[in-house]
């Protein structure tokens, strides 16, 4: 039998840059920036769709596993804009919550053995000052 779980996480944590936030709705600002004085013309927004996927026996849906592959893939994708964009400053960065859907199945008969998946779809950016 094939079973589907779509999930809102909302479970608090702490990742750079010394930023708490309270759910995966996550936004960071950089604490070096003055964003009063930062003109709205010279601000360059990055957004795109990021994606994340993983595989188990068990455990896909277990609160820590879903966050961890979100951050991981975010992480990536900021690195990778923070890479791209080196001779920009950023402002902030952030993303909404994912739309995570976990699968679960069970081989047929003998082997009956347990498999899991699990996929996260959402929205990043990052904004950068111009110089």
């Amino acid at each position: 039998m094939k079973t589907k779980i779509i999930l809102s996480l909302l479970f608090g944590t702490t990742l750079a840059f010394g930023q708490v936030r309270d759910s995966l709705n996550a936004k960071f600002i950089n604490t070096e920036v003055e964003i009063d004085k930062v003109i709205a013309s010279n601000i360059l927004r990055v957004e795109g769709n990021v994606g994340s996927s993983w595989r188990g026996v068990r455990g896909c849906a277990d609160a820590p596993t879903p966050r961890q592959k979100v951050e991981e893939a975010a992480n990536n994708w900021i690195k990778e804009k923070m890479f791209e964009h080196k001779n920009l400053k950023w402002i902030k960065y952030g993303w909404d919550v994912p739309v995570i859907s976990i699968r679960r199945w069970r081989d047929p008969f003998p082997d009956r053995r347990n498999h899991c998946s699990g996929t996260a779809n959402f929205k990043i950016y990052i904004e950068f000052e111009k110089s």
